[in-house]
């Protein structure tokens, strides 16, 4: 067998991704808030580009910067003047009026620390409550018995026990119990709702209360249906843990539209936000110098930047025109939407969207991600419009939100004593609106909206 080297021609489609290609990319899937810090590093590193300020303000005093002397005055004794302080006289030690934690920007675990320097209590025992306190779950719960603390910390189990009162005491109300029946009691108590057969209740059959077991643990605990069902109710009323707020959460995000819908004479019109988006220009200067100058290094750099320039400007136009072209594609598909709200949701896909402008399916995906559409029924992500759904009678089906809505309204408007199952639910849906949905969709719809199974949803009399 032989082999040799020979030459062959043959055609083939590629897609290759250059420099250019994947900025062009990059710009679509930015949202307006990091396009505008993306155009920022542009613009420094290159120089033929400048902005434009297409939108300037009028000339005049801001009435922002003007401010009445009593607010100044406010406003400097708030942040520039030293916080006033006042002496324990038990152990002459400096401490932070209460108004002054939140302006002082302490975290919470802070606060809570000061809190317990204002108390009256001997310094042994703020000593002891702060070191409990670094010990409390996110749940603001003391996982530890009062004995096994004690022997730890080298102390008595009786100091353990009010140092825990003490943190108890504290805001919020409940830190330091060592578990959800505990806090629950505690609170009853300190609203003078509490009652023997209620403790009893919560401290040995916690459990199957949260499961709806009411008449089973009614008989065990010799009191009627209705008196649990009242305790339930005000059980609603209360905070579910103590420590609520020390659990780290999400801070706010402030977030632009990249796409506004209006209603003006009864036609929805769109939008796309550019006013967060600087306005790009070239520079008159470079242009001036590529005429002027002879150097053929300096002319090339500068037309090599001219190009880099005019590719990035008319890759913000494309962005502009996907994002106008995909939003009328949603508006088109979630017209009823915004006629009529949640209930009136359709499906919509990628796909379908993709098909409908013939881009491609990818196109869509980026010019959708981690951007918002601001409409009359609110500010959304645009992913939000893309959903699945079940059929109906009309053909053209419900989005699983519009779905949910369903559920919940028809949840809303049961008998209380006889709610609805799942599969009554299924059974309502298909003869009232004619969705085919099934069981096993109806509890899975209910159990993402928070809404719990009808043996826990049913009230008894009091």
């Amino acid at each position: 067998m032989s082999e040799k080297l020979q030459l062959k021609m043959e055609n083939a489609q590629k897609l290759i991704v250059t420099p250019k290609l994947r900025q062009a990319l990059t710009i679509l899937q930015l949202p307006a808030y990091d396009l505008a810090n993306y155009l920022q590093q542009e613009m420094a590193a290159n120089p033929v580009l400048e902005l434009d300020r297409p939108w300037e303000e009028p000339a005049g005093a801001d009435p922002y910067q003007e401010q009445d002397a009593l607010g100044q005055e406010w406003l400097e004794y708030w942040f520039d003047s030293p916080p006033p302080v006042r002496t324990n006289r038990r152990d002459q030690t400096t401490v932070l009026p209460v108004d002054r934690w939140y302006a002082l920007g302490q975290d919470k675990l802070q606060e809570l620390v000061l809190q317990i320097r204002t108390l009256t209590a001997p310094i042994e025992l703020q000593e002891l409550a702060v070191i409990l306190l670094e010990q409390l779950d996110c749940s603001g719960f003391l996982p530890y018995a009062d004995a096994e603390l004690a022997c730890a910390l080298g102390t008595t189990e009786e100091k353990i026990t009010q140092a825990r009162q003490l943190l108890q005491s504290l805001e919020p109300r409940g830190l330091g119990c060592h578990g959800l029946a505990d806090y629950l009691c505690l609170e009853l108590g300190a609203r003078g709702w509490l009652r023997p057969c209620w403790e009893q209740a919560l401290r040995e059959y916690l459990p199957l209360l949260a499961a709806g077991r009411v008449a089973e643990v009614a008989a065990a605990i010799a009191c009627t249906p209705g008196e649990l069902q009242e305790l339930l109710d005000l059980l609603q009323q209360l905070p579910p843990r103590p420590g609520g707020e020390l659990a780290p959460g999400r801070q706010n995000q402030f977030v632009l539209p990249d796409v506004v819908v209006e209603k003006n004479m009864g036609v929805y019109e769109i939008y796309v936000n550019e006013r967060s988006v600087p306005r790009l220009a070239l520079s008159p200067y470079y242009l001036r110098l590529l005429q002027e100058t002879q150097e053929p290094e300096v002319q090339c750099y500068i037309e090599e930047r001219i190009r880099a320039a005019t590719w990035l400007v008319r890759s913000l136009e494309q962005r502009r025109l996907t994002l106008y072209n995909v939003a009328s594609a949603i508006v088109a598909g979630q017209h009823d939407f915004l006629e009529q709200g949640l209930a009136k949701m359709r499906p919509l896909t990628l796909a379908q969207v993709a098909a409908s402008l013939d881009i491609h399916e990818s196109t869509v995906s980026r010019a959708v991600a981690h951007k918002y559409m601001q409409t009359p029924r609110g500010m959304y992500p645009m992913r939000f419009f893309f959903t699945s759904g079940v059929e109906d009678s009309s053909g053209l089906g419900l989005a699983k939100e519009g779905v949910q809505a369903a559920i919940r309204q028809l949840v809303a408007e049961e008998d209380a004593t006889a709610p609805w199952s799942d599969q009554a639910l299924a059974d309502l849906l298909q003869k009232e609106q004619g969705l085919t949905i099934s069981r096993r969709t109806v509890g899975k719809y209910r159990e993402e909206m928070g809404i719990l199974s009808s043996r826990r949803r049913k009230r008894f009399q009091m």
